[in-house]
């Protein structure tokens, strides 16, 4: 699947494919896609999933004295849920 995806949307579009596989590497060069270890994606969404825990706890910490937000999220300390 990978190298017929690669081959069919590579040369058009900007791909990248996260494997360890060597020779899966080698093959997707070749197809114009782009490569990426497993390891270096983990580490990729490990970095955007703290940046997205970050900026919904910014959003939520500048809302927190809005009517509304501030009422459900005393009802969800409260165990009540939203």
């Amino acid at each position: 699947y990978i190298e017929r995806a690669t081959y069919e949307i590579g040369r058009q579009h900007r791909v990248r494919v996260a494997t360890s596989d060597g020779p899966e590497q080698i093959i997707i060069l070749g197809h114009g896609a782009l490569r990426l270890s497993a390891s270096a994606f983990h580490e990729e969404m490990m970095e955007v999933q703290k940046q997205i825990g970050d900026t919904v706890w910014q959003n939520n910490r500048k809302n927190a004295n809005s009517g509304a937000v501030r009422a459900a999220m005393e009802k969800a300390k409260e165990g009540g849920g939203c």
